[in-house]
């Protein structure tokens, strides 16, 4: 029997700009993005994101944690002695929404039906599929 043929599609452009989502599909991945926003702008792309997805949203991002920091900046030292890296790694992770923050920041944005689960080392991932 022929196999299906999966097709994928990249586009390039700003999805923090209107419109955020320019094309349908059937699952949209964000990952380790979302911590680059503003609360204002994590919810406009959530929901633009589930207004274009036909099936649903994954999104993968750090928590703001103690933990988070501290894993961040050792393996930021570990792995490269650029400077840039070192002050980015830990200022993503401060930069990052809080366990506490994902729920109601996906409800504002009308996934208030997303599973959210913390996910290793010191992230979430949020899973929402269209009923």
């Amino acid at each position: 029997a022929a196999r299906a043929r999966e097709v994928v599609h990249f586009v390039r452009g700003d999805v923090l700009a209107a419109p955020y989502v320019p094309l349908a599909a059937d699952v949209f991945t964000c990952s380790l993005f979302l911590h680059h926003t503003t609360r204002e702008q994590a919810i406009a792309l959530l929901r633009s994101l589930a207004g274009a997805a036909r099936v649903g949203i994954v999104v993968v991002d750090l928590l703001r944690t103690r933990l988070g920091l501290v894993l961040a900046s050792a393996a930021a030292q570990l792995v490269t002695r650029s400077p840039i890296v070192h002050f980015d790694a830990s200022a993503s992770v401060r930069a990052a929404f809080t366990a506490d923050e994902i729920a109601p920041l996906a409800a504002t944005a009308g996934l208030a039906d997303a599973r959210i689960d913390r996910v290793w080392p010191e992230r979430f991932r949020l899973v929402w599929s269209r009923r």
